[in-house]
């Protein structure tokens, strides 16, 4: 089962109660368990996995940066930890989930949608009670195919937690490009929920798009710029070589042929 942990910088805001030890020691020694751990809970800009080695085997912890309704960079880490409640750790998680900006959405194996926070309620325009037990696939993709679905609804089956950018439809039948990192947590009945922490960016790629598309008319103007160069030079040998052969030709002009032929 699943612990969690929301920290500012190392410092334990919220964690998963009734635990057999403070959550500050857990941390301790989960950091003292991996270097790679301990320098990403300083610079915690991406969604990192680290395998820890401990006494009762490999556990796997997860971390998640997230942005609070103030604004200021807090980091979600989720740990498997053998003697958690998963009762405990679900209801802390909708408690994170509902009061960060972070997009945080929850949706079962086949896409219902369990959690819906604030943050994704002013990303997409839905208030949660419009979305909550609908599909989350058809309700926020045009025409989903079959493997993308899957792509997803498997994810508690694989190692890795999914990384994916996704153009999401709003309620306004806008589009907004959002890059999502993706893990799984096991329920009481042992079922699988796919937590999906995203980050909105549209502007980020409009910008891209924008300069893209004036490096290719860039491009096209020095093509057109450079076909019409030719074009004058080529008509100024024409005229020099025509003034040569009836022998009208000064020296400083023939000079001029002579450097353009070589151009």
């Amino acid at each position: 089962m699943n612990f969690v942990l929301l920290l500012d910088g190392e410092k334990v805001l919220a964690s998963t109660p009734n635990l057999p030890q403070p959550p500050e020691e857990i941390l301790k020694r989960l950091k003292n368990s991996n270097d790679d751990l301990k320098r990403g809970l300083k610079n915690p800009d991406k969604a990192l996995r680290f395998q820890v080695e401990a006494p009762e085997g490999t556990r796997i912890v997860k971390l998640f940066p997230l942005i609070s309704e103030e604004g200021r960079p807090m980091t979600l880490l989720v740990a498997e930890i053998p003697f958690c409640s998963p009762d405990d750790t679900l209801h802390l998680l909708g408690r994170i989930m509902d009061n960060v900006n972070t997009i945080c959405v929850a949706i079962d194996t086949k896409g219902t949608i369990l959690h819906f926070n604030k943050g994704a309620e002013r990303a997409f325009g839905y208030s949660r009670e419009e979305v909550l037990g609908r599909n989350w696939f058809n309700l926020f993709y045009e025409n989903p195919s079959p493997e993308f679905i899957e792509k997803f609804t498997q994810i508690s089956k694989k190692e890795m937690p999914a990384k994916n950018l996704s153009a999401v439809r709003r309620k306004d039948g806008t589009t907004r490009y959002v890059s999502w990192d993706n893990t799984h947590i096991s329920t009481p009945g042992g079922e699988d929920i796919i937590i999906g922490v995203g980050h909105d960016i549209t502007e980020e790629i409009s910008l891209r798009i924008k300069i893209e598309e004036e490096k290719k008319v860039q491009e096209l103007l020095l093509d057109m710029l450079s076909h019409d160069i030719g074009n004058y030079i080529q008509a100024a040998r024409g005229f020099l070589e025509l003034v040569e052969v009836v022998g009208k030709l000064e020296d400083k002009a023939l000079k001029y042929l002579k450097r353009s032929e070589k151009t």
